[in-house]
C-alpha cells in the first residue's frame, strides 16, 4: 500500500505513471530516477513483476484477483522461499488505459509475457480469487499449444457457472467493494460504510467521498492524487467482475487442480458455493484436490495464514516438479 501511494505521488510530481512492477526491477531511487524517462521499462513492468528472483526451478507464475495489482501477493512469494523464482501477472488497465474484459483475451496477453520468461514447459500457475480462472484459461491455452502445465492451483475462487446469472453491479457497489477489500488488506476502517456509499444517489460524489476515505486513512492514494487514479482502479475491477461472470470454460484440461478454499467465509468476501470441489472437478481430467487455508479471502495471503498456504503450496510445486516428466500426479494436501 505504500509502494502505491509512492508511485501516485511520482506521477503527481513528474506527470509519468510508473507500474507497480517498475519497483521491483528499479528498487533504489537512483534506479528509479532513471526509470522515470525509460518506456520500455514501463511495458515491460506493466506485464511482468518478478517478485522473488531466486531459485533454479521452473518458476510460478502468480495472478492477482479482481484488484488487477499483484503487491499483495508479495507476502505468498517471499513465504515460499528462493526454491524458485515467483512472478506475478499484473491486470492491464490500472494505468488508465482501457482493460481487457474477456477472460480468454486476458490469459493470451499473459500467456505473452509468460512465455517471453520461459518459452517452454512445464509451467506452474496459481490464481486467487478471479485470477484463478484466469489460470485456469491459461492452463487451458498452454496445453491446446501442445505445452505440459505441471501444476494448476486455484485460490478461493469457484469454477465458473453456466446456471449462474449475476445482474450488472452498479458504479457504487464497485466502490463499496473495493473499500471493504482495502479496509482488509490495511486493517484500517474508512468510516464510510457500505450503505452510505449506495445510497449515494450521484456516482461522481460517491467517488469522491470514496477517494477522500483513501486518502485521509493513507491507503492506497497519496493526498493530491486525482481521482482518475480511483476510477482506473474501478474499471479494472468493473472489467474483472463482468468478465469473469459471462465466462465459460472450455473442455477440461490434463493439469491437476489443486483448490484451496479460505477456512473464514466473510471479511470482503462472504461467497458460497454449494457444488462439489466449487465446480473444479469437471475441469481436470487428472482430478481435484481440495483442502481449506485459514483466514478469509483477503486474510488467506498476508500473514500469519500466508506462511500456512506457503507451506502446502511448495509441496505440491515440488511434487508435481518431480512428476511433470512423466505423468502428473497429486498430493494429500491434509496431511501437511
Amino acid at each position: 500500500l505504500l509502494a502505491l501511494r509512492l508511485l501516485s505521488a511520482m506521477e503527481q510530481a513528474f506527470a509519468v505513471r510508473l507500474p507497480v512492477g517498475a519497483l521491483f526491477l528499479k528498487p533504489t531511487l537512483s534506479a528509479m530516477a532513471e526509470a522515470l524517462g525509460d518506456t520500455r521499462l514501463a511495458e515491460d513492468a506493466a506485464n511482468l513483476v518478478p517478485l522473488q528472483r531466486e531459485g533454479q526451478a521452473f518458476p510460478l507464475f502468480l495472478l492477482p484477483g479482481a484488484i488487477g495489482s499483484v503487491l499483495y501477493l508479495q507476502p505468498l512469494a517471499l513465504a515460499l522461499g528462493q526454491e524458485r523464482p515467483v512472478f506475478a501477472l499484473p491486470s492491464p488497465g490500472l494505468d488508465g488505459r482501457p482493460p481487457l474484459r474477456r477472460v480468454p483475451q486476458l490469459a493470451a496477453h499473459h500467456l505473452r509475457a509468460l512465455r517471453r520468461q520461459q518459452p517452454q514447459g512445464p509451467y506452474h500457475l496459481a490464481g486467487h480469487s478471479s485470477g484463478g480462472r484466469v489460470a485456469y484459461e491459461m492452463a487451458w491455452q498452454l496445453e491446446q499449444q501442445g505445452e505440459t502445465v505441471a501444476s494448476l492451483v486455484i485460490l478461493d475462487t469457484s469454477a465458473p457457472d453456466p446456471e449462474q446469472d449475476r445482474p450488472i453491479p452498479k458504479e457504487r457497489e464497485l466502490l463499496a467493494d473495493l473499500v471493504a477489500m482495502f479496509e482488509e488488506l490495511a486493517g484500517v476502517v474508512f468510516g464510510l460504510s457500505r450503505q452510505d456509499i449506495l445510497e449515494e444517489p450521484h456516482d461522481q460524489i460517491a467517488e469522491g467521498r470514496v477517494m477522500e476515505a483513501f486518502q485521509t486513512h493513507g491507503v492506497l492514494f497519496s493526498k493530491g492524487a486525482p481521482v482518475s487514479e480511483l476510477r482506473a482502479l474501478v474499471e479494472v475491477y468493473r472489467a474483472a467482475s463482468l468478465g469473469h461472470d459471462t465466462y465459460r470454460a472450455e473442455g477440461r484440461i490434463q493439469a491437476p487442480i489443486h483448490l484451496f478454499q479460505a477456512r473464514e467465509r466473510g471479511g470482503a468476501d462472504g461467497f458460497v458455493d454449494l457444488r462439489p470441489a466449487w465446480g473444479w472437478q469437471d475441469r481436470s481430467a487428472s482430478g481435484v484436490m481440495v483442502a481449506e487455508v485459514p483466514g478469509t479471502h483477503v486474510s488467506m495471503m498476508a500473514a500469519p495464514q500466508v506462511e500456512i498456504l506457503a507451506m502446502r503450496l511448495r509441496k505440491i510445486l515440488s511434487v508435481n516438479s518431480m512428476s511433470s516428466a512423466g505423468s502428473l500426479v497429486t498430493c494429500d494436501l491434509r496431511s501437511g
